[in-house]
């Protein structure tokens, strides 16, 4: 039982690692034509963070998590993702 929770604890904090370089990326680029993908990449990695520490909170017995909320918190992920990553495809090109 321990395991799943170290790992999902480990990826937790590589996630809001890789978060907070987002947000310098992001700031970094305030204004410019890729602030706005660098925004919602930072978006859909805290939402991604979140849903971890749910899905923590749900396995320690903490909260009790309906599963639609989880799915649901998946697809404003990949939302945000695809959305992110087309906007700096637009901007690149």
């Amino acid at each position: 039982m321990w395991t799943p929770i170290a790992l999902q604890l480990l990826t937790l904090i590589v996630l809001l690692a890789g978060g907070w370089f987002a947000l310098q990326v992001a700031i970094y680029t305030r204004g410019g034509e890729l602030s706005r993908s660098w925004h919602l990449l930072v978006g859909a990695t805290l939402i991604f963070a979140l849903q971890l520490v749910l899905e923590l909170m749900a396995q320690l017995q903490v909260l009790e998590v309906q599963p639609w909320i989880l799915l649901a918190s998946k697809l404003v992920v990949a939302v945000g993702l695809a959305l992110g990553f087309f906007h700096q495809m637009r901007s690149l090109s």
